[in-house]
């Protein structure tokens, strides 16, 4: 899906009322779809054409309002409000097709969502392997040495957490393969 995320807009200066924009998604050197953008004072206007699988393009226009929350330490941070009517949620990035709405009303999914626990946990022991600045790999041997600045506790927690995670994953990897006792 093509992807509208609210914190890119920011930095390219498209929230000044008034301001015009055209969005483009490309490969390589041709451009695959591109959107027209125009500010308001608490709204974007998107202007494009879409089509579903056989049909003539038509235009679609419509605005997705921008909500304005403060953040702890001064300013503000804007969101778009999915313009899904029974939704309105605050989103930083919309997905397009049709419309442009949040992953939950486009039924979208993470990635991890779709993998096994086992390589969800291998996943999990090998972020705690770069956080403790060890050699990438499960399969690679464990040097334990508590990383400048880390707590004892927090070291501790980690080194049980990584064998705990270590120990599913690598359950689950001997299950797939079929490996016996």
């Amino acid at each position: 899906y093509r992807t509208l995320d609210v914190r890119y807009l920011g930095r390219c200066g498209l929230f000044c009322p008034g301001r015009f924009s055209t969005v483009r998604w490309s490969t390589r050197a041709s451009t695959i779809g591109k959107i027209n953008v125009t500010a308001a004072a608490d709204a974007l206007h998107l202007d494009y054409r879409a089509r579903t699988e056989g049909d003539e393009w038509r235009p679609i226009n419509y605005s997705v309002n921008l909500i304005t929350t403060a953040c702890n330490l001064g300013g503000v941070r804007k969101w778009f409000e999915c313009p899904v009517a029974n939704c309105r949620r605050c989103v930083a990035i919309l997905y397009g097709g049709e419309t442009f709405v949040c992953r939950t009303c486009r039924r979208l999914t993470y990635p991890s969502q779709c993998l096994p626990s086992w390589e969800r946990s291998i996943m999990k022991a090998e972020r705690i392997r770069d956080h403790l600045n060890l050699t990438p790999g499960i399969f690679n041997r464990v040097v334990w040495g508590k990383p400048k600045g880390m707590h004892w506790s927090t070291f501790a927690r980690l080194c049980d957490d990584y064998r705990k995670y270590e120990q599913v994953g690598l359950t689950g990897l001997a299950e797939m393969i079929g490996y016996r006792r």
